[in-house]
């Protein structure tokens, strides 16, 4: 999913949309390795 990200405009939308995304994908990789820990 990230590869094909590009986060180069200036834009206020698009910044708040690549911010949600890359929130998304951090909170899911963290559930993930919580999962994996235990």
């Amino acid at each position: 999913m990230l590869n094909d990200f590009n986060i180069g405009s200036d834009d206020p939308f698009e910044l708040r949309r690549a911010n949600a995304l890359l929130a998304g994908e951090v909170k899911s990789q963290a559930l993930l390795i919580g999962k994996l820990q235990h």
